[in-house]
């Protein structure tokens, strides 16, 4: 792994902290509540600065692992709560990945993250998570959505999405 995506998956790995408790507010908080709003604000803050260097992050679930960007984190990051945590979220939703692309705006990850700390059964009976995306009008985020990564012959592919 180069420095560039060392700096890049530690960068991304401070997102989680945020992440884990926008979802976390938004199940245990009514959702004009300053706890819910003031998170989402925290991790849009975060993304923003994120994406205004890199077009788009993305989370996958491969093998009961958390890859960031396509790249696999040391055995200590996948044993935090915090990177276990999303992975409950993507396992208990069904979900392989999850992406967010640069004009992301704050109203549109806000919808994103209530999905995600939705009840899964619920968004099944209601027509599943692509179909919730696509009704709530929500672009710069997505679930599931094909990756594909260069790599040269120093690097070997970790895992398809």
């Amino acid at each position: 792994m180069t420095n560039t995506d060392k700096d890049l998956t530690k960068k991304v790995i401070e997102i989680l902290p945020f992440l884990n408790t926008a979802i976390k507010n938004i199940r245990l908080y009514p959702p004009t509540s300053a706890s819910v709003s003031g998170a989402i604000d925290r991790l849009y803050l975060a993304l923003s600065k994120l994406l205004a260097e890199e077009e788009h992050i993305f989370f996958t679930e491969s093998e009961k692992s958390l890859l960031i960007c396509g790249k696999s984190l040391l055995q200590k990051d996948q044993e935090k709560f915090l990177t276990l945590a999303l992975l409950g979220v993507l396992t208990g939703h069904g979900i392989r990945s999850i992406s967010f692309r640069r004009g992301l705006e704050k109203d549109e990850l806000g919808r994103f993250i209530g999905l995600l700390a939705g009840n899964p059964d619920t968004i099944q009976t209601e027509g599943g998570l692509n179909k919730k995306i696509t009704d709530l009008n929500i672009v710069h985020a997505d679930i599931d959505q094909k990756v594909y990564v260069a790599m040269d012959r120093s690097h070997q592919v970790l895992a398809s999405i």
